[in-house]
């Protein structure tokens, strides 16, 4: 049997293979990009200009000799609808490559992720250095309404400090409360040794309110406000202070890849 001819034979029974044929001549060039090493953004950009120009010549040729009929309504829809959706993702993917928004398309463009070292000293005797606000990246006083986590020890003589992480949720909402503010700080042990090695934070099992965290031991914190997840190393544990690494991630997302 001849590929050729069955193909011919296929697209003078529906016509509208052709089409498919041009679709899948589209994905051989996305593939021999990739195949290249070449860059994703290449492709796609590439492709996009293709698809926008070859969408608007058909188009054009179409209603050029267009009667009227039964489906020209809805035909009308459809070609107005898939416009604006060619036009709004041209649009999209041309504003995320040249000014990166609503995301960075640059080829080799890392993200960055706001990091640092913290140390945070036992509330309970030097309040004005004991909690810390991720997104802020500031070290503030004991009794902060933005801490997202916090130090103290409230056994100092035989005991090392520990994290304190503010939770209303239940089961800690007081009953007798009249207002419960926005406090959903949690702490996991992620079981890795490197920072680099948590992708994602868990979506639960976070424990609140006093925690004990080991040197050298891996976390993920995820903040008062409930939305937002930090990865932490802990470099240091005494009686009075804790210090540690973190790494914050701000967009809402628990992957630290985006």
């Amino acid at each position: 049997m001849d590929p050729y001819q069955l193909l011919k034979d296929s697209i003078k029974a529906v016509p509208a293979m052709k089409y498919a044929l041009a679709v899948a001549g589209i994905g051989a060039v996305v593939a021999i990009v990739l195949g290249l090493k070449l860059s994703p953004q290449v492709a796609v950009f590439g492709a996009l200009i293709v698809l926008g120009l070859m969408f608007v010549l058909v188009v054009f040729s179409r209603f050029a000799g267009q009667g009227t009929g039964g489906l020209t309504g809805p035909a009308g829809v459809l070609v107005w609808f898939y416009t604006l959706v060619v036009m709004t993702s041209t649009v999209l993917f041309m504003t995320s490559y040249f000014w990166q928004r609503p995301m960075d398309l640059r080829p080799g463009h890392k993200i960055v992720l706001p990091t640092g070292n913290v140390t945070l000293y036992d509330g309970f005797k030097i309040g004005g250095q004991s909690v810390f606000n991720f997104d802020s990246e500031k070290i503030e006083g004991w009794g902060a309404p933005d801490a997202d986590i916090g130090v103290a020890n409230p056994s100092p003589d035989n005991s090392p400090a520990q994290f304190f992480l503010h939770n209303d949720n239940p089961p800690y909402t007081d009953p007798n409360a009249t207002h419960h503010g926005i406090e959903n700080s949690g702490i996991v042990e992620m079981r890795v040794q490197n920072l680099d090695q948590v992708t994602e934070a868990p979506a639960s099992n976070y424990i609140a309110h006093y925690f004990e965290p080991i040197l050298n031991h891996v976390y993920c914190v995820r903040t008062r406000d409930g939305h937002h997840v930090a990865k932490i190393k802990i470099s240091s544990v005494e009686k009075d202070r804790i210090s540690f690494d973190y790494v914050y991630q701000p967009n809402g997302s628990r992957n630290f890849s985006e």
